[in-house]
C-alpha cells in the first residue's frame, strides 16, 4: 500500500539518472541500484529496491512498476513496455524525464495562479468573522451606552449585517449549494465542469488540461506507440474526469477508420492550437514533433496570460479588502466622533 508521495523533482532525477546510466551501457538492475543509493526519499528508495528485487526474480521492469500506480502512471508503463520491446532504455528514460518536467511545470503554473487569490480570500473571510463576531456587538453596546440614536448610513448597514448574520450566512450557503448542484447536474449530463467554463482563468485552466494531454500524446506517438494506445494513455494522464472520459469515448471514431483530428475536434474544440496542429500534422506526417512543439509554446503563452490576469486580480482583491476595512473604520468612527462633538458642544 502506497502511503507516501514521491515529488516530481525526485521522479525527474530518477529518470535522468537512469537515462545517463543505461546510456553508458550499464545493466538496468545496476543502474537502478546506483539510483537507489542516491535517493533521499526513504520511501522511494525502498520502492526502487523492491523493483530491483522483482527484476532479480525474473519479472520485467514494466511488471515490477505496476505495483506502484500512484508513482508510475499508465503512460509511463506504456513507454517502459516499448523500451523492453526495442531495448532502447536510455532514450525512453529521457522522454519520461521530459514528460515529468512538463507535468511539474503545469502543476506549478496552476498552483501559482491560485495560491495568492485564495490567501487573500481567506484573509477577507477571517476579517468578516472578526467584524461580525466582535466589532459589531461592542459597537452596539457602546452606542447604547452613550445614547446615540441618529447613526450614519454606513453604521446602520454594519449593524444590520450583525443583526441578520444568520440570513446572510444562509444566503451564502444557498449560493454555494446552487454551484454544487450545478456541478452535479453537469456531471450527470456529461457536460464540461463548471470551473472550466468560467471566463478568464477557467478557460485557461481548461487549456492547461488540453495542453497536458497534447504533450503526452506527442511523446507517446514519437515513441512509435499505436495511436489507440497513445490516445488511451494520454487521456489517463489528465486530472479532469470529464475530459478524460470524453476522449476515451472517441476511441470508436478511430476504430471506424476516421482521423485523429476528427475524433478529437468535437471534444477539444476547433479553435484549440492542439486541434489545429493535429490536423496539420496528419497532413505533413510530422504529428508527434508538431504536438510537442506547439504544446510547449502554448504553455508559455498560457503562463503569460495567467500572469496578466493575476496582475489585475491581485490588486483588485487588495483594493476590495482596503475598501472593506475603510468602510468598517468609518462606520465605527463617524458616530463616535459625532457623539464626542455633541458632548463638547
Amino acid at each position: 500500500m502506497q502511503l507516501k508521495a514521491v515529488r516530481s523533482e525526485e521522479l525527474i532525477e530518477f529518470w535522468s539518472y537512469l537515462s545517463h546510466l543505461t546510456g553508458s551501457s550499464l545493466p538496468l538492475t545496476q543502474s537502478l541500484d546506483i539510483v537507489a543509493s542516491m535517493a533521499k526519499n526513504t520511501y522511494f528508495r525502498n520502492v526502487i529496491y523492491q523493483i530491483i528485487y522483482a527484476l532479480t526474480q525474473g519479472k520485467s521492469f514494466s511488471t515490477a512498476i505496476q505495483s506502484y500506480p500512484k508513482i508510475f502512471l499508465p503512460s509511463v508503463l506504456q513507454l517502459i513496455t516499448l523500451a523492453e520491446q526495442t531495448g532502447h532504455y536510455s532514450s525512453i528514460f529521457e522522454r519520461l524525464e521530459q514528460q515529468e518536467k512538463w507535468r511539474q511545470q503545469v502543476k506549478q503554473l496552476v498552483a501559482q495562479s491560485l495560491r495568492y487569490p485564495f490567501i487573500l480570500l481567506g484573509i477577507m473571510i477571517l476579517f468578516v468573522f472578526i467584524l461580525i463576531g466582535w466589532l459589531i456587538p461592542n459597537l452596539r453596546g457602546y452606542l447604547d451606552l452613550i445614547g446615540k440614536k441618529e447613526l450614519p448610513i454606513m453604521t446602520k448597514v454594519l449593524i444590520f449585517m450583525g443583526d441578520h448574520i444568520q440570513g446572510i450566512f444562509a444566503g451564502v450557503v444557498c449560493i454555494v449549494a446552487l454551484f454544487i448542484l450545478s456541478a452535479i447536474l453537469r456531471r450527470i449530463l456529461n457536460l464540461k465542469p463548471l470551473k472550466y467554463v468560467l471566463p478568464g482563468i477557467g478557460v485557461l485552466l481548461f487549456r492547461l488540461q488540453v495542453l497536458n494531454f497534447g504533450h503526452n500524446l506527442g511523446i507517446l506517438l514519437k515513441a512509435k506507440i499505436d495511436i489507440l494506445a497513445a490516445l488511451y494513455h494520454g487521456a489517463q494522464s489528465i486530472p479532469c474526469r470529464w475530459l478524460k472520459q470524453s476522449l476515451l469515448n472517441q476511441e470508436h471514431v478511430l476504430v471506424s477508420g476516421q482521423s485523429l483530428s476528427q475524433a478529437l475536434t468535437p471534444i477539444l474544440g476547433a479553435d484549440m492550437a492542439v486541434t489545429r496542429m493535429i490536423t496539420v500534422g496528419e497532413k505533413s506526417g510530422d504529428l508527434a514533433d508538431l504536438l510537442i512543439r506547439i504544446t510547449e509554446f502554448e504553455l508559455i503563452q498560457t503562463q503569460q496570460k495567467l500572469k496578466t490576469i493575476l496582475e489585475y486580480l491581485q490588486p483588485l482583491m487588495i483594493i476590495l479588502m482596503g475598501g472593506l476595512l475603510a468602510w468598517t473604520v468609518l462606520a465605527i468612527l463617524l458616530p463616535l466622533y459625532d457623539a464626542i462633538g455633541t458632548v463638547n458642544g
